[in-house]
């Protein structure tokens, strides 16, 4: 099928969320390494990065996940 060639693969980001991330933004590095902040709302977590470019994710209470990349 033509439209799996274009298919990214999701980032395992099970090593660096935790248990103290449900409900909060987190923004990560762009290799999925690191925290780079966290916070209570999106703009907060966009304020405390000085990245160009970011991933940036709400971590939900069953430890799943709604990813967003911002680019500044």
């Amino acid at each position: 099928m033509k439209y799996m060639e274009n298919t990214i693969k999701a980032p395992n980001l099970s090593k660096i969320i935790q248990k103290k991330h449900i409900n909060k933004w987190v923004a990560f590095s762009p290799d999925h390494k690191r925290i780079l902040a966290v916070g209570n709302t999106l703009s907060e977590v966009i304020k405390r990065t000085g990245e160009k470019e970011v991933g940036v994710m709400q971590v939900l209470p069953n430890f799943g996940y709604a990813p967003l990349t911002y680019e500044v």
